[in-house]
């Protein structure tokens, strides 16, 4: 997905779904910071107006802040919000604009890591056993949630450009991560 209002949904798959632990990756260069949070990579939906229906999975997002729109964070979740176990970390580095960012996340059963460029930059306190099952397709580079007059997508939430995204049913390591980097 190359450039604001472009974004990727790919159907729900067994394949895509209904993990004990997981890797996200993929190499984006972002081109401007949208403030909030905004999803890269997301197996599920957001809230909207009906939280209890919220079903994510994995969400691989970006997180920009007033005091400073000219860098990007990057943050993970797994889990099912307001229904069942759930874990999310922002991580504290502030990335630059306009260059590539290999950014990685997994979750092994009891953690979840984030690691940016090779390198580890927060993990989770333990939460075991996360396993969430859903329908709800992969949506790159846009979010979906549902409101009171039918569904809204973000269509393209980050400008930038999103590749080689690989999304593994085992928490990688932190070496194989540093490697694919």
């Amino acid at each position: 997905a190359e450039g604001s209002g472009q974004y990727l949904s790919v159907p729900h798959a067994p394949d895509l779904d209904g993990f004990a632990e997981v890797t996200v990756e993929e190499w984006f260069f972002p081109m401007a910071a949208p403030m909030g949070r905004h999803d890269l990579v997301g197996k599920g939906q957001h809230t909207g107006t009906q939280p209890a229906n919220v079903s994510f999975q994995y969400e691989l997002g970006t997180l920009t802040e007033p005091s400073d729109p000219q860098s990007i964070q990057y943050t993970f979740f797994v889990g099912q919000p307001h229904v069942g176990p759930n874990v999310q970390i922002d991580s504290p580095v502030k990335h630059p604009l306009n260059q590539w960012h290999y950014v990685a996340a997994t979750y092994d059963g009891q953690r979840i890591r984030l690691y940016v460029n090779g390198v580890l930059e927060v993990q989770s306190a333990v939460v075991p056993n996360i396993s969430v099952s859903n329908s709800n397709p992969v949506w790159i580079n846009t979010l979906e949630y549902p409101t009171g007059s039918g569904m809204f997508n973000e269509n393209g939430g980050v400008p930038g450009i999103v590749v080689e995204i690989r999304i593994s049913r085992r928490a990688r390591s932190g070496g194989e991560i540093a490697a694919s980097y």
